[in-house]
């Protein structure tokens, strides 16, 4: 009887992960913003790690999405910086995190709910980012 209910136990659990659905990547659907001057942003999109986009200092990148965005995933080119992820709430502006710079990726998860992200570089050094991927709802890849 309790191997019965073991297996029983084992095959409720299994069928549960596998409803969880993985996070999809939403980038192509969002929306690069930088309020002082027309920028292409289609380094940070076109998944080709050796173009990028250099954000000098004092740059802000707004991302308006259509749907919430549970993550952000950068991707520097070469030597980094720390900048500031934030995300908007309720017409504010508030911290999510602050990268360290020691590595070449990061990833930011964000509260539930949220379609508006913005990266700010405050190093007063250029950074190079390779690739932004932004996440939808889901399991973290």
């Amino acid at each position: 009887m309790k191997k019965g209910l073991l297996i029983l136990m084992m095959l409720l659990l299994l069928g549960a992960s596998a409803l969880a659905e993985e996070a999809r990547d939403i980038t192509p659907e969002c929306t690069f913003v930088r309020k002082s001057a027309k920028v292409d942003f289609k380094p940070l999109q076109d998944r080709n790690y050796a173009s990028y986009y250099t954000m000098n200092q004092h740059r802000v990148v707004e991302i308006h999405a259509q749907e919430d965005v549970s993550g952000v995933y950068l991707q520097f080119f070469r030597y980094t910086h720390p900048l500031d992820i934030q995300y908007e709430l309720n017409g504010e502006w508030l911290p999510a995190a602050t990268t360290d710079g020691t590595y070449l990726t990061a990833y930011v998860p964000l509260p539930e709910g949220m379609q508006k992200v913005r990266i700010i570089n405050e190093s007063g050094k250029q950074v190079t980012l390779a690739e932004i991927t932004l996440f939808g709802a889901g399991e973290k890849p």
